[in-house]
């Protein structure tokens, strides 16, 4: 039973794992596309306003700080918690998020984790045998697929292929 109830945990941590990457991939995607977006704004205005020294150093800082502000946001802190250092997502928010996914389970996985949390401080075989069946219901889904990666791609290629 224990070792169900830590594949249990195994597949919560490779869930939370592959979010971050998701978040990783999708938000270097997004930082790639608006700094592009936004030289191309920046040299089209210059190339036809023909600024000065003073509006082409703010334009130029404030490049640089979309540039910072946007590789952080959406590439740097998604890293970090890939790599397992920060605040990341709890085992509760992740099988909040699996519940969504699969209609099927809904909340028993976040009962799974309480009552799990629960049985630490006490030993009532009622609870264990509760903890036994639910595991061994929820022990067939994949919850990596609760992530949606087709989402994604629908934007990506509406538009660039026809």
């Amino acid at each position: 039973m224990a070792a169900q109830e830590n594949h249990i945990k195994q597949k919560l941590s490779e869930f939370i794992r592959k979010y971050y990457l998701q978040k990783l991939i999708f938000g270097g995607l997004a930082t790639l596309l608006q700094l592009t977006v936004i030289f191309y704004v920046i040299n089209y205005t210059e190339y036809y306003f023909w600024l000065d020294k003073t509006p082409r150093a703010f334009i130029f800082i404030g490049w640089w700080g979309a540039f910072a502000a946007l590789v952080y946001t959406q590439t740097i802190r998604p890293l970090v918690k890939y790599l397992g250092f920060g605040k990341r997502l709890s085992n509760e928010d992740a099988a909040k998020i699996i519940g969504e996914h699969f209609l099927e389970i809904q909340d028993q996985l976040l009962n799974l984790l309480q009552l799990q949390e629960m049985s630490s401080s006490e030993n009532n075989p009622l609870l264990l045998k509760g903890i036994e069946q639910k595991t061994a219901k929820l022990m067939p889904f994949s919850f990596s697929l609760a992530l949606n990666w087709q989402k994604f791609k629908k934007p990506l290629t509406n538009g660039c292929i026809s």
